[in-house]
């Protein structure tokens, strides 16, 4: 009764174990709602609020990701089956009683009949669809001048003429 007891625990703990890895492993597959061309990607935005002293601010882009996802679908098989079966044939047989007496006796017997009939097999066939994921990706921007920045742009010295 314990040995059961124990045994109990452990498939539990296996069960359990398993459930929450898989929950944790949908929720880390990284998709997003711009995932598989249902929506356009978001325009390139900043990302909170950065104190840096001057102005560089964070950015998000959007970039595609394109990638194909593998799908299995059954398409049906047509073809052709050749069966047989023993069909009964009547057929006359001439006998002699005393000569010159001759009488027919209908005989009957067994004859192979072949025949084809159409047979329907499912099959697998791999279908590969493309597929778009949107992909962010961050950078810094300079945006000195702008609104909601403090610090003036340094001045800009005239080019060589």
């Amino acid at each position: 009764m314990r040995k059961l007891f124990y045994l109990g625990a452990v498939f539990f703990a296996v069960l359990t174990t398993q459930y929450s890895f898989s929950q944790s492993y949908d929720a880390d597959q990284g998709r997003s709602e711009y995932e598989d061309n249902q929506a356009a990607p978001p325009a390139d935005h900043p990302c909170g609020d950065q104190a840096t002293g001057e102005c560089w601010c964070l950015y998000c882009h959007y970039e595609p990701c394109y990638y194909t996802a593998q799908r299995c679908i059954q398409v049906p098989q047509y073809y052709k089956k050749k069966c047989c079966r023993m069909v009964r044939k009547n057929y006359e047989v001439k006998r002699c009683r005393m000569v010159p007496q001759y009488y027919t006796e209908t005989v009957c017997r067994e004859e192979p009949e072949y025949y084809c009939t159409d047979e329907c097999k499912m099959c697998e066939k791999v279908v590969c669809d493309r597929k778009c994921k949107y992909v962010p990706k961050y950078y810094w921007k300079h945006v000195c001048g702008q609104t909601g920045c403090d610090t003036p742009c340094p001045p800009q010295s005239p080019g060589p003429r």
